[in-house]
């Protein structure tokens, strides 16, 4: 969407390329687990773009992207690759969309120059997944900055999960090969798409996450698990970065029965599926332990199954970022009540006063200040009204009006730390390394924050290596360029095979 002076000034064909005279650019990238939804499900961004007018008087130019989703753009495992199958192909029809705008924004207005990627959930995580790309080394991104939102982020994908997932697929197509799944009809794919989609991990034991597909190491475009490249510095340091997350993210996630310490055990296999006993002990009796007495995020077992799901889940990754750009970043958590996962998407596509909430009317307050910050990232780099993150401090967006208070990251915790080392994953044997540390607290379960000072951390010698394979093939079908007399939309199509 483009301001209308903008879009008519910017129609002639005398227009440079590349000119560097154009708006900042937004560009939506949709949640919905890598699995759902579309680049309309949060609707229509006219509210920003009212914001990004009153911030400066000219405005930003809006994209929002399409993209693969479920088996089309996440199969994966030895067996799908080896049969020639490319993984994280959703991945790639990004990049694409990344490149195109690089190319043809300047025909909009915009400015190539001045790309802000902003996501939320799923979303979210592919801008970790692009600010990690190829390990840091293919020079720089097609994108200048990212604002990350309550990025949805389970490490590392086992292969035997990858390889349960693809032969779940092959099962529900009623066909044994992928070379058969890609002569399989449309209609029969989209059908056992639909089915493998819902069968999370609540549904069929053993599936990762809450979720059947989502992004995989596969040693091209995602060398090695995001949370530890942003940990060894391999990742695109030229991006300016801003993050936030939700203050109740874990609830949507954990089942009101996770209310017992076997219960909670059981949730910690769930989610690390290949994590030895002495890891989920180290996870249930030193980094979560049933201490209910005020003195840790929780004050009963389900408390702290919800607090587990958040931070393995979502809110550390938060801190990975912070941590990797040496804390100059710029956060918040949006407290505005219940505050669960994805609440802070109408806020963040509020369109005007008296619209209601599925949780009751929009705090305005909050509404308008929030696009207000998004909006002033994308056209200066700062911000409006939110501190840099410095020594573990993000803003506090709740009910009390503005001024909006800062408060320490919840998520500067040894916890957070243990988990983006990720050793446990992928393996069952080995040494448990508990050692590494930034905050200069004596409670390993991180209770209480400490100052954060940068990345910090020493990787271990005996890191699991990065698995190999994939090609950075990306097979996107086909781009659309729809151009209205007001406003452009820019829609990226994409096919449906592998």
């Amino acid at each position: 969407m483009v301001p209308r002076q903008i879009f008519e000034n910017s129609t002639s064909s005398s227009v440079p390329q590349n000119s560097s005279a154009g708006l900042p650019v937004l560009l939506w990238i949709h949640g919905g687990g890598f699995g759902s939804n579309s680049k309309e499900e949060v609707g229509n961004p006219a509210g920003l773009i009212k914001a990004a007018l009153e911030a400066d008087g000219e405005g930003v130019v809006y994209v929002a992207i399409n993209y693969r989703l479920g088996a089309f753009g996440f199969l994966a495992g030895p067996t799908f690759e080896a049969s020639g199958g490319t993984p994280n192909n959703g991945l790639y029809d990004q990049r694409l969309a990344f490149d195109w705008v690089q190319k043809y924004i300047h025909l909009f207005g915009g400015d190539p120059n001045r790309v802000t990627l902003f996501g939320e959930s799923a979303g979210g995580s592919s801008i970790v997944f692009h600010i990690t790309a190829y390990g840091g080394t293919a020079g720089p991104s097609p994108f200048q900055q990212g604002l990350a939102m309550s990025p949805w982020f389970v490490s590392d994908i086992p292969t035997e999960q990858q390889e349960n997932a693809f032969n779940q697929f092959l099962a529900l197509a009623n066909v044994n090969t992928l070379e058969e799944l890609k002569q399989t009809p449309l209609g029969s794919l989209n059908t056992a798409n639909s089915l493998a989609v819902g069968f999370g991990a609540y549904n069929t034991p053993g599936h990762y996450g809450a979720f059947t597909y989502a992004p995989v190491v596969d040693g091209v475009y995602a060398p090695d698990a995001p949370g530890r490249l942003l940990l060894e510095g391999r990742f695109d340091k030229s991006i300016k970065v801003m993050n936030g997350h939700n203050a109740a993210e874990g609830v949507l996630f954990t089942l009101p029965t996770a209310n017992t310490s076997d219960a909670f055990t059981s949730l910690v296999e769930l989610w690390l599926p290949s994590a030895n006993a002495s890891t989920v002990s180290y996870i249930t009796t030193t980094l979560y332990p049933s201490i209910f007495d005020g003195s840790l995020p929780y004050t009963d077992d389900l408390g702290r199954s919800i607090l587990f799901v958040a931070e393995y889940a979502i809110t550390c990754a938060t801190n990975f970022l912070d941590r990797a750009f040496d804390n100059q970043t710029y956060g918040y958590q949006f407290s505005v009540p219940p505050a669960f996962h994805a609440n802070d998407n109408k806020y963040t596509f509020y369109n005007g006063p008296g619209t209601n909430d599925t949780y009751g009317t929009y705090n305005v307050t909050v509404a308008l200040a929030h696009q207000q910050q998004i909006v002033t990232f994308a056209q200066t780099g700062i911000p409006e009204g939110i501190p840099i993150y410095g020594n573990g401090t993000i803003l506090d967006l709740n009910n009390t009006g503005l001024p909006f208070q800062t408060i320490p990251d919840p998520n500067a915790n040894n916890r957070c730390l243990f988990f983006q080392q990720g050793d446990f994953l992928n393996s069952t044997t080995g040494t448990l390394n508990t050692s590494l540390s930034v905050y200069p607290s004596s409670d390993p379960s991180g209770a209480t924050n400490g100052t954060i000072l940068g990345s910090g951390a020493t990787v271990p010698a005996n890191k699991i290596s990065a698995t190999s394979g994939g090609v950075a093939r990306g097979r996107v079908r086909s781009l659309q360029r729809i151009v209205r007399p007001v406003v452009a939309w820019l829609a990226v199509g994409v096919g449906y095979l592998w």
